[in-house]
């Protein structure tokens, strides 16, 4: 049912300019994600990481936007594994752009400032997640928060890699592995 309202189907095999790209294998799995008219494909555990993602995507895209709920407050975060997370265990308002250096449609900007209170960005932990939420909050003047970075050392650098490994816990307690820019964001998520 999830899969279904996120449009996320297993393939059996993708082509890619009238080349067969891949296969399915039971080691090597492979979903796509549909918006509209345009694909994402994604092979999690292909060795080579130029095949891990295939899209056609544009730098528009914004992912969840047909499943996103009006809250006070949306969360911008960088997958849309990240955002079906977000949106199902935890009830957030979560859109994610293609990719974390991507800036925001100015029309989607005014958008979301009409229906939002709050804008926050929830990015990896890593070096370049952390970059680009303080890119946001010079750019667009968005307080952010993240895991905290000594999650790294156990492969955890953003909300789909801790679930996955904590499982689904409540949102209090993962509050307290988060970093925070500014103290009034705690209130918010």
């Amino acid at each position: 049912e999830l899969l279904i309202k996120y449009n996320i189907k297993p393939c059996k095999e993708v082509w890619l300019n009238d080349k067969l790209f891949y296969i399915n294998k039971k080691n090597n799995p492979c979903y796509r994600f549909k918006i509209g008219n345009l694909y994402k494909i994604y092979q999690p555990l292909a060795s080579d990481k130029k095949k891990k993602w295939l899209s056609n995507f544009d730098l528009n895209i914004l992912q969840g936007f047909t499943q996103l709920r009006y809250t006070d407050t949306l969360i911008i975060t960088k997958s849309y594994k990240d955002v079906i997370i977000l949106n199902e265990f935890y009830n957030k308002s979560v859109i994610a752009l293609n990719a974390e250096g991507n800036h925001i449609p100015e029309k989607m900007l005014e958008f979301f400032k009409t229906k939002f209170k709050n804008i926050l960005c929830f990015y990896d932990s890593d070096e370049a997640g952390i970059k680009f939420m303080e890119r946001n909050k010079k750019d667009y003047n968005f307080d952010y928060f993240y895991l905290n970075p000594k999650l790294l050392e156990q492969g955890i650098k953003d909300i789909s890699d801790y679930i996955k490994q904590y499982g689904v816990i409540s949102f209090q307690d993962i509050k307290e592995d988060l970093i925070y820019n500014s103290k009034k964001i705690k209130k918010l998520i």
